[in-house]
């Protein structure tokens, strides 16, 4: 591993799929980005040469929000059923204690997937082929992993000056 890490430099952005328990990271070489899929027991390996990328595209999804706006519904519930059987319902401090549990748990989830922040897809286009790059699933670490390819990806093929790139 040692080796490794000497030849290639993470980028940032990690996802772990929860149902099939997969792993997807990105891995910048000397000549080639590499993509590193593990599935627990097994790895595979797909290599993307600087100079065969076209064009790495990101787009904003809207699953971020729509996470969001659920765990707010269910910590505001929660914290509303704690503030009502706290102080109109007058319940025992004692039952309170699970309640207050809940509460605390979504208020903390929905603090961590704000922090988080936006998500997106991204996806890597070369000639042949046009991969998903699932580890940059939200927006700030695809913009700093796309800022260190971009960097790569220009000492190979030279930088596009604005006057040859088409209008859009």
């Amino acid at each position: 591993m040692a080796r490794i890490e000497e030849e290639y430099v993470r980028l940032p952005g990690r996802r772990y799929t929860s149902l099939s328990f997969t792993r997807n990271s990105l891995w910048l070489g000397k000549d080639h980005l590499l993509h590193v899929i593990n599935r627990g027991y097994t790895e595979e390996y797909k290599r993307f040469d600087y100079r065969d990328i076209q064009a790495v595209l990101l787009r904003a999804t809207p699953a971020g929000t729509i996470i969001s706006v659920v765990l707010g519904v269910i910590a505001g519930i929660n914290v509303a059923l704690l503030a009502l059987g706290r102080f109109v319902w007058s319940w025992d401090r004692i039952a309170l204690i699970p309640l207050a549990i809940s509460s605390a748990f979504w208020v903390f989830c929905f603090l961590i997937e704000l922090a988080a922040g936006s998500t997106c897809s991204c996806h890597l286009r070369t000639a042949v082929q046009y991969e998903p790059l699932p580890s940059l699933f939200r927006i700030r670490k695809a913009h700093r992993a796309i800022d260190l390819l971009r960097a790569r990806i220009e000492n190979v093929q030279g930088v596009l000056s604005r006057q040859s790139s088409p209008e859009i």
